[in-house]
């Protein structure tokens, strides 16, 4: 990626460009999965033919900039920092809106939708597509709920009506969109998976069944779910061992988590993991656990299985496909389901285990991969830009 920090104006896209859109969030941070969704976007439209920038009002110094995208993020902006947006963001996406290009906002009740609506020209708005990244499910919604209702009676509701199309990513969220009452178009387009689409597990390396977490270290994750599970089955008395990892959110929840688990010596905590340690990461358990409440849709399982790594997903979760394509294990809800699930793991043993995952890569190939779902979104912008019909697969409420 290259990052603009005080660049002067980005460059103009090639006319032989399909499309471009110009992708709005509040702030690159790693505690947030957002840009990375957000990211991963860009990438696949890139790889489809066209062009894409991110614009944030704010990036954390340390943000892991890894990707081919252009971006213009400031660092040391202190209007950024606070709200999500800032002074320079609003003139480059008004050029671009300027210019014919479509515009793509993520998340709700932040600077991005600010950034948004003070970039659109009163006469000509360009097309506007809005990803709510999961934020109309309950569970979202439940949190600070009084003040995210003041913010959709003051203005975040007109913006999602002059919205274009709805992006989701599962069923599930469709659904949360429907009953939320908004009856725009919804394309619903999986999140792109950018990694080896490869196995990395390796049954020579002598080391007991392992079993991973990885995500925010919050309590939406209910990771004590998966340390009692864990106990449950294994009773930490050898013979498997359990690896969390993610950066932590709420410290309180991190130290409950820690305290629960005492001083187990098969528990064992990871950290924040990327590039090459996630690949350790992944390479080092085999079976991932995802124990959330809710998920929008949980990129760390694709990362998961086109590692070859099976996963177990909770009810909660978008992922019934682990089962209908024999990746995995899907639809538990408590410490006892878990614990069969588990159990099952067990009986698989590394072997059985390694044999479930193998054919994760081909199946992220085939429905998440950068390739398959930029030539969707390049097809979704064609339309908006009034250059292509409907694609087929755009709902409308009847």
């Amino acid at each position: 990626m290259t990052l603009l920090r005080d660049a002067p104006l980005l460059r103009t896209a090639p006319p032989t460009a399909r499309v471009q859109v110009a992708h709005l969030v509040p702030r690159l941070k790693t505690s947030s999965g957002i840009p990375p969704a957000a990211l991963g976007i860009c990438e696949s439209i890139q790889r489809a033919g066209g062009i894409a920038e991110l614009f944030a009002g704010f990036a954390e110094p340390d943000f892991d900039l890894a990707l081919d995208v252009p971006c213009r993020a400031p660092t040391d902006s202190r209007i950024g920092r606070r709200f999500g947006f800032n002074l320079r963001e609003l003139e480059h996406v008004g050029r671009r809106r300027a210019e014919g290009w479509a515009v793509h906002v993520h998340g709700l009740w932040s600077g991005a939708g600010i950034a948004e609506r003070w970039s659109r020209p009163a006469d000509c708005p360009a097309p506007f597509v809005l990803s709510p990244h999961g934020m109309f499910a309950p569970a979202a919604l439940a949190r600070s709920r009084w003040r995210k209702r003041l913010v959709w009676w003051i203005g975040q509701r007109r913006q999602v009506a002059a919205a274009r199309v709805i992006h989701v990513t599962s069923e599930a969220e469709r659904d949360d969109v429907r009953a939320a009452g908004i009856r725009l178009p919804i394309a619903r387009l999986p999140l792109p998976v950018r990694c080896p689409l490869r196995s990395v597990r390796d049954l020579q390396v002598d080391r007991p069944l392992t079993i991973g977490f990885l995500g925010r270290i919050a309590p939406i994750k209910r990771v004590e779910v998966l340390l009692d599970a864990f106990a449950l089955t294994f009773g930490y008395r050898g013979g498997a061992r359990l690896q969390i990892a993610g950066p932590v959110i709420d410290a309180r929840y991190d130290a409950t988590l820690r305290a629960r688990a005492g001083g187990w010596p098969d528990v064992s905590w990871v950290g924040e993991v990327s590039g090459r340690s996630k690949d350790r990461f992944f390479a080092g358990i085999d079976l991932l656990v995802l124990p959330s409440v809710s998920e929008n849709f949980g990129v760390v399982v694709t990362e998961a299985l086109a590692r070859g790594v099976p996963v177990a997903a909770a009810r909660g979760t978008p992922w019934g496909e682990l089962v209908t394509a024999g990746l995995g294990f899907h639809g538990f809800d408590d410490v006892a389901g878990l614990a069969a699930v588990l159990e099952s793991a067990r009986e698989l043993g590394r072997e059985g285990l390694l044999a479930l995952g193998s054919g994760g890569p081909s199946h992220v190939a085939e429905h998440h991969g950068y390739d398959a779902v930029g030539a969707r979104w390049v097809a979704l912008h064609e339309w908006l830009l009034g250059r292509a019909g409907c694609p087929e697969w755009v709902e409308f409420e009847t």
